[in-house]
């Protein structure tokens, strides 16, 4: 893996370049970007330990978006050949990658099955400042894994789920927010994440087994909704039915 080091600013990698390349990030955060006539697209935004364009380590096709440092970034690079090696000799760093890939996967299955897919028409200019976003704990359980004055979210997606228990492996979970919860699980391994897309900020159900609920809205689980859009000031969140003791609350300002 070579390291190196981007300034704010800095293209990592321009939509259209060749797809040679994963990278994980050491430090600092990186937009993704995607072009369309009305401008810019704001698609993630990526931080310490996160993995961007890992879809190269699978296939030939240039670069579907723009990597760019949002501020002073150090990050490596992997080429095919690393990757295996990775996987056979570094699992922790292997795993990540797979994790990207993962993650990607359902997050583009549940956009298919939402009729979501990002197309030109739908696309906006991205906004000049990043949301100003804030979860606090709303109970107990929640407010455990929480700082009293809440938590500003820098990157998207934010994901949340339960910590692994028992016999469960820490390799499954991927998540930058993380509760406590006891059989019978009200929380996935891998539950939702804060996240964005054309017009905003969403909640994104990430598969989880007994649904996520924004504002009252049921998505997830046996729903044929997966996604919620966050209004501005505060929004309701809950990690699976009406009664469970995993709540929060998100505001949105701006």
């Amino acid at each position: 893996m070579n390291k190196s080091h981007y300034k704010a600013g800095d293209l990592i990698f321009k939509e259209g370049d060749p797809s040679d390349f994963a990278y994980i990030i050491h430090s600092g955060r990186v937009e993704i970007l995607k072009h369309s006539p009305k401008g810019e697209v704001r698609l993630a935004v990526l931080g310490p330990d996160d993995v961007l364009g890992e879809m190269g380590l699978l296939e030939e096709r240039p670069r579907s978006a723009s990597a760019r440092a949002y501020e002073d970034v150090i990050a490596s690079s992997v080429d095919h050949g690393e990757f295996v090696e990775l996987i056979t000799g570094e699992p922790k760093e292997g795993m990540a990658l797979l994790r990207a890939l993962f993650e990607r996967l359902r997050t583009m299955n549940q956009l298919v099955v939402e009729h979501q897919l990002l197309s030109e028409s739908r696309m906006v200019a991205v906004p000049v400042a990043m949301p100003d976003l804030k979860i606090f704990g709303a109970t107990a359980e929640t407010r455990a894994v929480l700082p009293d004055d809440g938590l500003l979210v820098s990157r998207f997606p934010f994901r949340i789920g339960r910590e692994p228990s028992g016999n469960e492996s820490a390799a499954l979970a991927f998540n930058d927010l993380a509760v406590k919860d006891q059989e019978p699980f009200s929380v996935s391994l891998n539950h939702c994440a804060l996240d964005l897309d054309s017009e905003g900020v969403v909640v994104r159900d990430r598969g989880s087994r007994d649904s996520t609920r924004v504002n009252g809205v049921k998505i997830g689980a046996r729903s044929f909704r997966h996604v919620a859009r966050l209004n501005k000031g505060r929004n309701d969140l809950i990690l699976g039915s009406p009664d469970s003791p995993f709540r929060f609350k998100l505001v949105l300002e701006g």
